[in-house]
Protein backbone atom coordinates (compact mmCIF):
# COMPACT_ATOMS: atom_id res chain seq x y z
CA UNK A 1 0.00 0.00 0.00
CA UNK A 2 0.99 3.11 -0.54
CA UNK A 3 1.00 6.64 1.34
CA UNK A 4 -2.46 7.97 1.96
CA UNK A 5 -3.36 10.97 -0.09
CA UNK A 6 -2.45 13.79 1.83
CA UNK A 7 0.90 12.50 2.35
CA UNK A 8 1.60 12.05 -1.05
CA UNK A 9 3.51 14.86 -3.93
CA UNK A 10 3.60 13.44 -7.56
CA UNK A 11 6.70 15.03 -9.61
CA UNK A 12 6.35 14.74 -12.90
CA UNK A 13 9.61 15.28 -14.51
CA UNK A 14 8.74 15.49 -18.78
CA UNK A 15 11.76 14.41 -21.30
CA UNK A 16 9.49 12.55 -23.08
CA UNK A 17 5.39 12.42 -23.63
CA UNK A 18 4.23 12.14 -20.11
CA UNK A 19 1.17 13.90 -20.74
CA UNK A 20 -0.78 10.60 -19.47
CA UNK A 21 1.38 10.74 -16.47
CA UNK A 22 -0.11 14.61 -15.94
CA UNK A 23 -3.60 13.61 -16.36
CA UNK A 24 -3.81 10.77 -13.61
CA UNK A 25 -1.96 12.43 -11.79
CA UNK A 26 -4.76 15.94 -12.48
CA UNK A 27 -7.34 13.21 -12.10
CA UNK A 28 -6.37 11.63 -9.16
CA UNK A 29 -6.46 14.73 -7.40
CA UNK A 30 -3.00 14.41 -5.96
CA UNK A 31 -0.86 17.29 -4.94
CA UNK A 32 1.55 18.05 -7.76
CA UNK A 33 4.81 19.41 -9.56
CA UNK A 34 6.55 19.32 -12.61
CA UNK A 35 9.90 19.84 -13.48
CA UNK A 36 10.14 20.74 -17.90
CA UNK A 37 11.70 22.56 -20.21
CA UNK A 38 8.47 23.38 -21.56
CA UNK A 39 6.38 21.83 -24.46
CA UNK A 40 2.79 20.15 -23.30
CA UNK A 41 3.20 18.97 -19.85
CA UNK A 42 4.08 22.98 -19.03
CA UNK A 43 0.60 24.29 -21.51
CA UNK A 44 -1.21 21.10 -19.47
CA UNK A 45 0.27 22.05 -15.78
CA UNK A 46 -0.66 25.77 -16.36
CA UNK A 47 -3.89 25.37 -17.33
CA UNK A 48 -4.46 22.97 -14.24
CA UNK A 49 -2.73 25.50 -12.17
CA UNK A 50 0.07 22.86 -10.87
CA UNK A 51 3.37 24.30 -9.98
CA UNK A 52 6.35 24.08 -13.13
CA UNK A 53 9.49 24.62 -12.49
CA UNK A 54 11.10 25.39 -16.01
CA UNK A 55 14.60 24.05 -17.12
CA UNK A 56 16.77 24.59 -20.23
CA UNK A 57 15.50 22.62 -23.21
CA UNK A 58 17.70 21.30 -25.94
CA UNK A 59 19.54 18.36 -23.86
CA UNK A 60 18.76 14.43 -23.37
CA UNK A 61 18.40 13.70 -20.07
CA UNK A 62 21.03 12.09 -18.72
CA UNK A 63 22.70 15.57 -19.48
CA UNK A 64 20.16 17.38 -17.43
CA UNK A 65 20.73 15.39 -13.75
CA UNK A 66 21.22 18.60 -11.75
CA UNK A 67 17.86 20.60 -13.82
CA UNK A 68 16.47 17.68 -12.12
CA UNK A 69 17.67 17.35 -8.73
CA UNK A 70 18.00 20.62 -7.65
CA UNK A 71 14.38 22.06 -8.15
CA UNK A 72 13.39 18.06 -6.78
CA UNK A 73 15.65 18.95 -3.90
CA UNK A 74 14.61 22.78 -3.08
CA UNK A 75 10.62 21.61 -3.57
CA UNK A 76 11.33 18.93 -0.72
CA UNK A 77 13.10 21.66 1.29
CA UNK A 78 10.01 23.99 1.00
CA UNK A 79 7.93 21.24 2.46
CA UNK A 80 9.96 20.49 5.27
CA UNK A 81 10.81 16.51 3.87
CA UNK A 82 15.03 17.66 3.27
CA UNK A 83 16.67 20.26 4.91
CA UNK A 84 18.79 22.28 2.44
CA UNK A 85 21.19 24.71 4.09
CA UNK A 86 21.71 27.52 1.99
CA UNK A 87 25.91 27.45 2.51
CA UNK A 88 25.47 23.87 1.70
CA UNK A 89 23.80 24.38 -1.91
CA UNK A 90 26.74 27.37 -2.98
CA UNK A 91 28.76 25.08 -2.18
CA UNK A 92 27.53 22.66 -3.90
CA UNK A 93 26.60 24.87 -6.78
CA UNK A 94 30.30 26.31 -6.64
CA UNK A 95 32.09 22.96 -6.65
CA UNK A 96 29.96 21.67 -9.63
CA UNK A 97 30.99 25.11 -11.10
CA UNK A 98 34.92 24.36 -11.33
CA UNK A 99 34.08 20.30 -11.77
CA UNK A 100 32.17 21.59 -15.09
CA UNK A 101 34.90 23.98 -16.05
CA UNK A 102 37.07 21.58 -15.29
CA UNK A 103 36.10 18.48 -17.53
CA UNK A 104 34.52 21.11 -20.04
CA UNK A 105 35.92 19.89 -24.05
CA UNK A 106 38.10 23.52 -23.82
CA UNK A 107 40.12 22.65 -20.26
CA UNK A 108 43.89 21.44 -20.61
CA UNK A 109 43.42 18.90 -17.80
CA UNK A 110 40.46 16.77 -18.81
CA UNK A 111 41.14 13.83 -17.58
CA UNK A 112 37.65 12.43 -19.02
CA UNK A 113 38.76 13.82 -22.58
CA UNK A 114 42.17 12.62 -22.37
CA UNK A 115 40.50 9.00 -21.24
CA UNK A 116 38.16 9.10 -24.22
CA UNK A 117 40.65 9.89 -26.52
CA UNK A 118 43.12 6.71 -25.51
CA UNK A 119 39.79 4.36 -25.89
CA UNK A 120 39.27 5.10 -29.14
CA UNK A 121 39.63 2.50 -31.87
CA UNK A 122 39.26 0.08 -28.74
CA UNK A 123 37.35 -2.59 -27.11
CA UNK A 124 37.16 -1.39 -23.70
CA UNK A 125 36.01 -3.94 -20.92
CA UNK A 126 35.18 -2.47 -17.67
CA UNK A 127 35.04 -4.53 -14.43
CA UNK A 128 33.48 -3.83 -11.12
CA UNK A 129 34.76 -5.61 -7.80
CA UNK A 130 30.96 -5.71 -6.98
CA UNK A 131 28.65 -3.30 -4.23
CA UNK A 132 27.59 -0.03 -5.66
CA UNK A 133 30.34 -0.20 -8.75
CA UNK A 134 28.42 -2.20 -10.27
CA UNK A 135 26.55 0.53 -11.31
CA UNK A 136 28.95 2.20 -11.87
CA UNK A 137 30.39 0.01 -14.19
CA UNK A 138 27.57 -0.67 -16.08
CA UNK A 139 27.37 3.21 -16.31
CA UNK A 140 30.38 3.41 -18.19
CA UNK A 141 29.56 0.83 -20.32
CA UNK A 142 26.64 2.37 -21.53
CA UNK A 143 28.21 5.77 -21.61
CA UNK A 144 30.70 4.54 -24.22
CA UNK A 145 28.39 2.93 -26.44
CA UNK A 146 25.88 6.06 -26.26
CA UNK A 147 27.98 8.82 -26.10
CA UNK A 148 31.26 7.68 -27.60
CA UNK A 149 29.23 5.19 -30.38
CA UNK A 150 31.80 2.74 -29.32
CA UNK A 151 31.60 -0.89 -28.07
CA UNK A 152 32.49 -1.79 -24.46
CA UNK A 153 31.90 -4.25 -21.95
CA UNK A 154 31.54 -4.48 -18.46
CA UNK A 155 31.24 -7.50 -16.09
CA UNK A 156 31.01 -7.69 -12.15
CA UNK A 157 33.01 -9.93 -9.93
CA UNK A 158 32.22 -12.88 -8.89
CA UNK A 159 30.14 -13.57 -11.86
CA UNK A 160 33.21 -12.91 -14.20
CA UNK A 161 34.92 -15.25 -12.44
CA UNK A 162 32.79 -18.31 -13.79
CA UNK A 163 30.52 -17.12 -16.89
CA UNK A 164 33.56 -15.04 -18.57
CA UNK A 165 36.39 -16.82 -18.15
CA UNK A 166 34.41 -20.35 -19.18
CA UNK A 167 33.27 -17.79 -22.55
CA UNK A 168 36.82 -16.28 -23.02
CA UNK A 169 38.30 -19.58 -24.07
CA UNK A 170 36.27 -19.42 -26.99
CA UNK A 171 38.37 -16.75 -28.16
CA UNK A 172 40.94 -19.15 -29.35
CA UNK A 173 38.57 -20.82 -31.95
CA UNK A 174 37.73 -17.03 -33.01
CA UNK A 175 41.03 -16.34 -34.67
Amino acid sequence: AGPDQDERLDVVVGFAPVEGVHDAVRDAGMPAVAITSGGELEKRCERDSIPVCKIPGGMPPRSAIAYSFFPLLCTLDAMGIAQVEDAEFTEAREALTDLCAGYGPDSPENEAAELAHRLEGKLPFVYSCGGIFDAVARRWSCQINENGKSLAHFATFSELNHNEIVGWKALESMR
